[in-house]
Parts: structure tokens; sequence; C-alpha cells
């Protein structure tokens, strides 16, 4: 049983959102939304993304503030990490937003690089319902999230395998039309809030009923 969640419909279009960052229209951006530790890849798609620095007409929002000290220790790492690579001007750090399906929508691609095995992995149910196709890691639950028609899938720590990704999407349009057209079926697939909602009354239902047989 995953966690049920829903669409959130955007507040503000995507030309507004972008004109708001200083984003060009025509810019595929590529969006992260997590928390800034240093599990969730950020510094892993720095590098792939330093990869493909010479093809022009993308952006990265990084969507998430650093909460603790080290937090903000990451931060000023990916910071400096950009500037030696020459793509601090491609990044936009939105910080804490509470406007993140907004901010989804007005995107192209999510991708969030995983270091460690995420345990399930609710923004890729967000970027998946927002229209998003997603790049990840091959390990942890986004395994159980995405599948070939929505996602693609690098093996774990693969810089190279993930920057040839990328630059497939950044080129491909068409490409990108067809992975985001399968995106919200299969959010509803996996995590659909009444089914999956269900799908938990009938399992604590059934295990208080096996209670009951024990106890008796």
């Amino acid at each position: 049983v995953y966690p049920p969640a829903r669409a959130v419909a955007p507040t503000r279009s995507r030309r507004h959102v972008r004109m708001s960052l200083g984003t060009p229209q025509d810019h595929v951006v590529i969006v992260q939304a997590s928390r800034c530790e240093a599990w969730k890849g950020h510094h892993l798609l720095l590098e792939a993304l330093a990869h493909v620095r010479t093809i022009p007409g993308w952006t990265w929002w990084i969507v998430g503030g650093a909460q603790r000290p080290d937090e903000a220790a990451y931060v000023a790492e990916l910071r400096d990490a950009a500037h030696r690579h020459g793509i601090a001007d491609r990044i936009t750090w939105l910080g804490q937003r509470p406007d993140v399906a907004t901010l989804l929508a007005a995107a192209d691609v999510y991708c969030q690089a995983n270091v460690q095995p995420e345990p399930f992995g609710l923004a890729f149910v967000e970027a998946l319902a927002a229209g998003l196709p997603v790049v990840s890691v091959r390990h942890g639950g986004v395994m159980e999230i995405v599948d070939d028609s929505c996602a693609r899938l690098v093996p774990p720590g693969d810089v190279d395998a993930l920057a040839s990704t990328l630059a497939v999407l950044i080129a491909d349009a068409e490409l990108r039309r067809t992975l985001a057209a399968a995106a919200p079926p299969r959010a509803r697939a996996v995590a659909e809030a009444r089914s999956q909602s269900e799908r938990l009354h009938a399992v604590l239902a059934a295990m208080g009923h096996s209670s009951l047989e024990l106890a008796g």
C-alpha cells in the first residue's frame, strides 16, 4: 500500500512562473524538489549537467532550502561546484516554496539522482502527476513508482549515463511529450488517493479480524 497522493492544480500559468523566475520560455527546465541533503544526489546531477554545459537552452531549478547547519554547508558546496563547472548561471535556487505543484507544472523534466535508495519517494509521484518525465537512479522506491513509459532510470552513481540521458531529453521534445503523456496515468495507478485509502482500510480491517481470531 503506497502513500495516497493527489494531483494539485497549479495556481499560476507556466508562462507567468517562468517570467517571474527569469527563465526563458523556450528553455528545457530540469527541476528537483527535495530536502537539501547529500543523499538526494544534487551533486551527482550537477556533475552530469556540467557534462552537457555546451548544450544550449536548459535551466536547472532547485526547489528546497537548507533547514539545518549541515544542509546550509551542503548548499554552499553545491554553489561553489556550480561556479567551478561554469554552470552557475544555468541554475535557479528557489529555496523553500509553498507552490511546488505550480513550479513542477512549469518545468519539463524531473530529475533526482539519489545516491542512496529512497524508501518510497512521494516527490516522484507528484512530478508524474504534474505531467513530468522522471529521470532517476535505478534503486530504491522509484523503481516501484515509474516504468519505461514515463521515466528513464540510470545505474547508481553513473554520471555519464545521467548526462547522456539528460542530453537526449533536452534535445528531443517529442520524447519529452511522449513520456509526459504517460506520467499522470502512472501516478494515478501507483498512488491515487481513493484507491490507496481503500487498500489501506482493507489491510487494517484484515489485521483487526486476524487479531480477533487469535484472541478468541
